[in-house]
Order: C-alpha cells, then sequence, then structure tokens
C-alpha cells in the first residue's frame, strides 16, 4: 500500500517518473477530498491519464477489468453520484474552460443519466419519448413501448364528426340522439336520429355537455345498430357498445371513450349498418339543454 497524506512531493519528483508498481491499495487524502491529476507542460496539450486493468500472462488468461466504486455509506444514507465530466469549449484563447456535466451514476438508485446524449451508430439521442407525450418526428429520439402503442394506436382512418343539439327532460330514460335535427327521440325508428355508416369504421369518443349539474350521478352512452340485412325496426336494434361517465357539472364537458375499457361490446361497425347513440341518465336533472358531439374513425381504404 502507499499512503501519501500531504501536499508537497516536490522531493520526490524524480522517484515518480518511472512506473509505480503497488501489491495493494493506493490512498489519496486523510480529511480532504483526494485527486489524481496529470501534470501540465507549459504551451502543450494535456496529458492522458490512463487506468487499465492487467495484461494477462500465460496461455489463455483473462485480462484485468477496471471496477469503479463509489464510497459506501452507512446505514440509510444513499451513495454519492459517479459523475463524469467534461471540458466545456468556450471561445479562442488561453483561460482554462469550465467543466459540464457528461454522465452520472446516481448514488441512491444506481441509474445512468446521460446530460448530454448518447452517440450509437453515427446517431446522437438525446430524448426518449414516453406514453402520451407528442410525437417528434426526428433522429435523435427514441421511443417506449408505451409512445409506441400510442402511436401504432392512433387513429389510422378518416376522422368524421358528428355534431348535435337538442332539449328534453331525459328523466331515466333512454333517449336516441338526434343526427339531423333537434328532435330526440325515444325509439330507434325516428327519421332524425340513425346515420348510415358508407364504410367500416368506429367510434372513438363521444363529448357533450349539458344546461343541468349532472355531477355526482353517472350518464350512460350506447352505440346502437340495425344491419344492412334488418328491417328499421324498433325490435331489429341492437346495442354495439356501451359506455358510462361520471356527468358534467354545468361548466364541464364529459367524454365518454369507447375506444378502452367499455361497460360492454365494442364500438366497431360494419359498412352500411345504421348506427344511432343514445344517451340514459341514472336519475332525472330537469329540463336541459344538451350539445353532443360524436367522433368516428371511418375506414375508406376500399371504398
Amino acid at each position: 500500500m502507499i499512503k501519501w497524506i500531504g501536499h508537497k512531493v516536490e522531493s520526490f519528483k524524480k522517484l515518480f517518473e518511472s512506473d509505480i508498481q503497488v501489491a495493494g491499495d493506493i490512498i489519496a487524502g486523510a480529511d480532504t477530498n483526494g485527486e489524481v491529476t496529470v501534470s501540465s507542460v507549459d504551451d502543450n496539450a494535456g496529458y492522458n491519464l490512463n487506468l487499465k486493468g492487467g495484461d494477462a500472462d500465460g496461455e489463455n488468461k483473462v485480462g484485468g477489468g477496471l471496477k469503479l466504486y463509489s464510497g459506501k455509506s452507512t446505514g440509510n444514507a444513499a451513495s454519492s453520484n459517479m459523475v463524469i465530466y467534461y471540458s466545456v469549449p468556450t471561445s479562442s484563447g488561453s483561460s482554462l474552460q469550465n467543466h459540464g456535466i457528461a454522465a452520472q451514476i446516481i448514488g441512491n438508485t444506481g441509474v445512468a443519466k446521460f446530460e448530454k446524449g448518447i452517440l450509437i451508430d453515427g446517431v446522437t439521442l438525446t430524448a426518449i419519448q414516453s406514453a402520451s407525450e407528442s410525437f417528434a418526428d426526428n433522429d435523435t429520439s427514441i421511443m417506449t413501448s408505451g409512445a409506441i402503442n400510442d402511436r401504432i394506436n392512433r387513429p389510422s382512418g378518416q376522422i368524421h364528426i358528428q355534431q348535435t343539439a337538442f332539449t328534453d327532460d331525459l328523466s331515466t330514460d333512454e333517449i336516441y340522439v338526434p343526427f339531423n335535427s333537434t328532435l330526440e327521440n325515444a325509439t330507434a325508428t325516428s327519421i332524425n336520429l340513425p346515420m348510415i355508416m358508407p364504410v367500416s369504421g368506429r367510434l372513438l369518443k363521444v363529448h357533450f355537455r349539458s344546461s343541468a349539474d349532472h355531477s355526482g350521478q353517472n350518464t350512460t352512452l350506447r352505440l346502437k345498430q340495425i344491419t344492412n340485412s334488418e328491417n328499421w325496426t324498433t325490435g331489429n336494434t341492437g346495442t354495439l357498445g356501451t359506455q358510462t361517465v361520471t356527468g358534467p357539472d354545468t361548466n364541464e364537458v364529459a367524454t365518454a371513450d369507447f375506444t378502452s375499457s367499455l361497460d360492454s361490446g365494442t364500438n366497431a361497425f360494419n359498412a352500411n349498418d345504421m348506427i344511432s347513440i343514445s344517451i340514459q341518465n341514472a336519475s332525472g336533472v330537469g329540463n336541459s339543454k344538451y350539445v353532443v358531439t360524436m367522433v368516428f374513425e371511418l375506414n375508406f381504404s376500399s371504398y
């Protein structure tokens, strides 16, 4: 072991101009931080500090590895971070540059944190896109599995928005939302209710707002269908999918998401299906105005 505690080793310079062989530890510092530095030379580039494991000797022997350890903490104290610095370029001159952090290994988690990016196969990666973030079309970021899932499951067809409004005291009845007027109806045979879908598709979401307070109660919306092969009658009206949401306050919009976690059924329909939407409150809220926006995804690829 070599252990040097002090500040001046001028008188020993000549002793350290060649290799030093140590069978044990080298300990730097006593009650201060230790530091190993390569001396600078006037008007010259700095020299490298090379750390390497020992070369193997003999037949088929393994070379020594290189391991870096942070100091051990006691009890439940986190370890200090392991930090890699780089010299930050500035303007031309002879003044020494400041150091910037290139990477860290966080002491309490062991997680590696790259501050400036990672260069892989000639590409510098500076960001990782996670789920719910807006897609960034660039060559400097990669995506998590959640972000990839969001991207590939985005609407691939043409978006169609159907808007309507009506006034009614729904009570707790199932009422059909009008598609082409302001006249709602309790039966699916009303001429104002349905829409013939020219192609297959999906109901994505239903957004609605009311002039009456619906908060504290459930409102159920249903995607209804009469197929192309059935007569247009109440008895032939089937329910494709059902979604329940907590009703909105008078200053809020409620959104029924039909793309996931349905109460039952599906949000998909076929070409030439006659489609309608019904709404039903769990309790009466009195006479109220309703504004409803329905968002569909239509597949025109084979139209």
